[in-house]
């Protein structure tokens, strides 16, 4: 859950994190936007959803996510968006 994701990031520092947009206690929208209100801009955010529809991934972007991938997740479009936000 999101909130598992906030905890961890009190002591870690990670290069780039995956999210599902549904998750329980803390869903990835505001697990994005809690990232970016505690100073966190440079970190890339991805989205992971089964909702398709352009309107979700403007929410995803609004909410300070970087990209919106969509399930299920074609390999290749995971690797190239991955090389995209780390190289």
């Amino acid at each position: 859950n999101g909130q598992e994701a906030l905890n961890k990031m009190i002591n870690t520092e990670y290069q780039l994190l995956i999210t599902d947009c549904n998750m329980p206690l803390i869903d990835g929208y505001k697990l994005a936007k809690t990232i970016r209100e505690r100073g966190n801009h440079e970190l890339p955010i991805i989205a992971i959803t089964a909702n398709a529809f352009p309107e979700i991934k403007a929410e995803c972007l609004n909410a300070g996510m970087n990209d919106m991938i969509t399930k299920p997740v074609d390999l290749n479009t995971l690797k190239d968006t991955l090389n995209r936000y780390l190289n």
